[in-house]
């Protein structure tokens, strides 16, 4: 009889647990998604965040607009058709879309990179079509013209480059990795090539819709070619991967035993931490027991702790992204609840595209990102952003 009581009294405790989990949950997505909502513009832009004086820039844009046409609902869709319209008209004749200021002028500044923020323009299209949106005939246009200048991109090495063009309309600020905002970038780095993987994957399944069988034949290659290159970023003798190539020769995989690490935690933070934990959840799954000792995974939860607000270099969400490719089901637990405690302090002063991607994450695990290991597994075969995880 006391088992039997004891037993209903643990049931019961966990039922409670996993009760307020829920809530607490279905509470932080609702929150996200109000400042989600509040991003926004009537002009169909979508700005960083709620602020009234805040920027649209596309990159961030782009994730906020793929949760919105994942989530699906007419009033998502429409916003989402309005927001590729936005990126048609400030169009530049390359295919390239520049940052914008929330007033009515001249672009602001370029956009940090133009291989990642293409990918996320043809990305977001892709989702929206997906999820039964329509495309108009000038969106198309802008569609591949922005496709055309991600091929452009792409480099012998089977990379692309950031950006290969200049402008001098703006101040040459420098970006938080040290480049000029407005000059060439002849890198090639892992993260932004993740997201051309995921552009060239979205435009192969986009052009296979629409019926381009020249575009949907040259994504394909490109898919692949970019998804082989970026096996070359791992760097064995570290058991870590590089974040990127310059003029051919790979960068060293950071560490934190490197001389001038003291001082410049955040920027080991983005360029070891970030890079490993992107590679784990787009590149590379293989378990723990196969690298360890010294798997990405060990190095960056041993290492590195997260870091939060606008200007973060490693969030918790995308720990918890990594975790759901390698970790362990205490892990998996332990970052999701990590995720969910970060969402829970957003508010109409945050980065939109940090809510999104939470949210993202949170609903959909890494299911929504087009990736070379589910490509993989599915041999070859692009699955879009359609599927969805029942992670609630």
């Amino acid at each position: 009889m006391l088992k039997f009581q004891l037993l209903i009294s643990t049931n019961l405790v966990f039922f409670a647990i996993s009760n307020c989990f829920s809530q607490s949950l279905t509470k932080v997505i609702a929150r996200n998604d109000a400042v989600l909502d509040g991003c926004f513009r009537s002009d169909g832009g979508i700005s960083e965040s709620p602020e009234p004086t805040s920027e649209v820039v596309p990159y961030f844009a782009n994730f906020i607009a793929v949760r919105w046409a994942m989530r699906g609902k007419e009033a998502d869709l429409d916003r989402v058709s309005k927001y590729l319209t936005w990126c048609q008209k400030h169009q530049n004749g390359d295919g390239t879309i520049d940052c914008y200021g929330y007033a009515q002028g001249p672009p602001t500044r370029l956009c940090d990179a133009d291989d990642s923020e293409l990918a996320g323009f043809i990305w977001v299209a892709d989702t929206f079509v997906s999820h039964k949106g329509k495309l108009t005939e000038k969106q198309i246009a802008a569609l591949q013209k922005a496709f055309d200048h991600l091929q452009h991109l792409m480099r012998p090495s089977g990379l692309t480059w950031g950006r290969d063009r200049e402008q001098n309309f703006m101040p040459s600020v420098k970006g938080p990795d040290g480049r000029p905002y407005n000059k060439r970038s002849t890198l090639s780095y892992l993260q932004d090539n993740l997201e051309a993987y995921a552009g060239f994957a979205s435009a192969q399944h986009l052009f296979t819709t629409l019926g381009d069988t020249k575009r949907k034949s040259i994504a394909e290659s490109s898919r692949l070619t970019v998804g082989h290159a970026l096996q070359n970023m791992w760097v064995p003798e570290k058991k870590l991967y590089s974040p990127g190539f310059a003029n051919g020769v790979r960068f060293p995989a950071y560490t934190v035993d490197m001389p001038e690490y003291p001082g410049h935690e955040k920027d080991f933070l983005a360029l070891c931490c970030l890079v490993n934990l992107r590679a784990i959840t787009w590149l590379d799954s293989s378990p723990v027991e196969v690298k360890h000792p010294g798997h990405p995974w060990v190095y960056c939860t041993s290492k590195f702790i997260p870091d939060g607000g606008n200007f973060c270099a490693c969030p918790t969400e995308y720990f918890y992204m990594a975790s759901l490719r390698v970790g362990k089901p205490d892990e998996i637990a332990k970052w999701k609840h990590k995720t969910i405690a970060e969402s829970d302090g957003f508010g109409s002063d945050t980065y939109g595209y940090r809510p999104a991607i939470c949210n993202l994450a949170l609903l959909y695990g890494t299911n929504w990102i087009p990736n070379w290991i589910d490509d993989q597994q599915a041999n070859h075969a692009p699955k879009g952003v359609t599927s969805q995880s029942n992670l609630r």
